[in-house]
């Protein structure tokens, strides 16, 4: 049966036309899935009945693989039209001379495989294989007999085939798993009884993606001017003039660092400092009180109550100005660069010298994303995660932060030990500036906050916030998390599974680059 065709919509918007044509690809590819499923089961119909729903996740995998894969129905149609028409030779059945035919594709096993001969056959005495006019390969067959002379039909094959995948089954060469799908049990039966992995509709789109070429991500890089606006860190920002009170406080900071055990004992200045989440003074010390800070976790939101739009906080519903639901230690952060700059200095990203070689292992492109903890020092680097064009790991390392750690803010980082930790900031920074330059194109998410816990400052940046921007402009943004979920269809920073992953998040980041390359247009809704 043939895969439903759809009118041709009437277009009046033009920005529409690539979600337009998007939904009647899934239409098609759903309606061809239908298809293969009633293939695959035909293949198996001797096999123990598997719930029909556990088909809907080989349909889910499917379905996203066609943004990706703009030759997927294409690629469908024909597997399809392998598995329906094209006249199957029943398995097992082998050319004495020419290699070995995968039943359920029609495709013949790799060049390199050596055909099975009778034993004590000589390789030299075995004459070569006939040439063959057929589309797919295809081995010679054995003579039929008298009663099997007509042609062999699609449902005979496909019964032949059932046969020798129910026995796979028998022979406990493929275990029934009732968590997957008819269709994927189907296809490791039929695999089994060819002995050799069996090609799926969904291995023909299981490829990696292709790498960002620098070329098209490089239209996505913010100017000089939105940097600034953006708030990232530059040579002028790190090197302001301090206030008196800061200068004392970042000398404080870096005896305590030598020896953290000058906490209280008078021979350093007290550091007093405004809590990040209560906004109470407080004097930073190794060894908080646990409830010594009551504050809301959740954000100020305006809702509609009695017909008044009042401000409450997502996390209990509470007033502005209630007192806090939750308690903790109290914490602080500053975010100035010069601040930051007085306790570990800046460093510039390499300049680009025309004409000399690049480093090894050198990184036109690189999405990174950083995990911050509080400490005693504020909020400071312990986890950075980078990935290259193609999404491999280049940099994954646990950081030992420069203070003692007050809030590992495992509900935002992920991170919940720093047992493992080898690396200083300096070193995985170090780490990270021997592969790039100042050509390096950075992409993540709202990157002004990695490269000030870095400690890093560089001039061309893709900022998916910036890419994706909110149209209520500055300060408003979208969240990672809600760009994955409305343009990628992957929910991450799932706090039921650990919260954030600077390796999931940095990966994601390059997936919205990439969606906004093949869909200039796109935009959230």
């Amino acid at each position: 049966m043939a895969a439903p065709t759809l009118p041709e919509p009437k277009i009046h918007d033009p920005s529409l036309a690539p979600r337009i044509t998007l939904m009647r690809r899934l239409s098609t590819v759903r309606a061809l899935f239908q298809q293969y499923v009633r293939i695959m089961a035909a293949h198996t119909a001797t096999m123990p009945a598997l719930p029909a729903t556990m088909a809907e996740r080989d349909e889910v995998q499917l379905v996203t693989s066609v943004e990706n894969d703009t030759d997927y129905v294409h690629k469908a149609k024909v597997r399809l039209s392998q598995l329906r028409q094209r006249p199957v030779v029943p398995f097992g059945m082998l050319d004495a001379n020419g290699p070995a035919v995968d039943s359920a594709a029609g495709l013949a096993a790799p060049a390199a495989e050596e055909p099975l001969r009778p034993s004590g056959s000589s390789s030299a005495a075995a004459p070569p294989p006939a040439p063959t006019s057929a589309p797919i390969l295809a081995t010679k067959r054995r003579a039929p007999s008298p009663a099997s002379s007509r042609e062999s039909s699609p449902a005979d094959s496909l019964a032949s085939a059932g046969s020798s995948a129910a026995d796979a089954i028998k022979r406990r060469r493929v275990a029934v798993d009732p968590t997957k799908s008819l269709a994927a049990t189907a296809a490791l039966a039929l695999g089994a009884a060819a002995g050799r992995p069996i090609m799926t509709l969904a291995s023909l789109t299981k490829k990696p993606p292709a790498p960002i070429t620098y070329d098209d991500a490089y239209q996505y890089i913010m100017t000089d001017q939105v940097v600034i606006d953006w708030g990232y860190p530059t040579y002028d920002r790190a090197h302001e003039v301090l206030a008196a009170d800061d200068r004392d406080t970042i000398a404080a900071l870096k005896q305590l660092a030598a020896d953290p055990t000058a906490f209280g004992s008078g021979a350093v200045d007290p550091v007093i400092r405004t809590c990040e989440r209560c906004r109470a003074k407080f004097t930073v010390t190794p060894h908080p009180g646990n409830d010594e800070c009551t504050y809301h976790p959740g954000r100020l939101r305006i809702v509609t109550s009695g017909g008044e739009r009042i401000k409450e906080y997502s996390c209990c519903q509470g007033n502005m100005g209630s007192v806090g639901c939750v308690s903790g230690v109290h914490v602080w952060k500053d975010d100035r660069c010069a601040f930051l700059h007085g306790l570990v200095p800046f460093a510039v990203t390499p300049e680009v010298i025309e004409g000399a070689a690049k480093p090894v292992g050198y990184l036109p492109i690189v999405a990174m994303d950083c995990e911050m903890c509080y400490t005693t020092h504020g909020f400071e680097l312990c986890r950075i995660t980078a990935v290259d064009a193609q999404g491999a790991t280049v940099l994954d390392e646990l950081v030992k932060p420069m203070g003692t750690v007050l809030d590992l803010n495992t509900k935002y980082s992920g991170i919940e030990s720093l047992d493992g930790a080898k690396e200083t900031l300096e070193s995985v920074r170090s780490k990270l500036l021997a592969r790039i330059d100042q050509d390096t194109i950075f992409v993540g998410h709202g990157l002004e906050n990695d490269f000030k816990v870095l400690r890093i400052i560089h001039p061309t940046i893709v900022d998916t916030a910036h890419v994706y921007s909110h149209p209520s402009g500055l300060p408003a943004r979208y969240s990672l998390r809600h760009l994955s979920s409305k343009l990628l269809g992957s929910f991450i920073q799932n706090q039921a599974e650990g919260g954030h992953d600077s390796l999931e998040d940095a990966k994601a980041c390059l997936e919205l680059l990439r969606k906004k390359i093949a869909l200039p247009g796109l935009a959230v809704l």
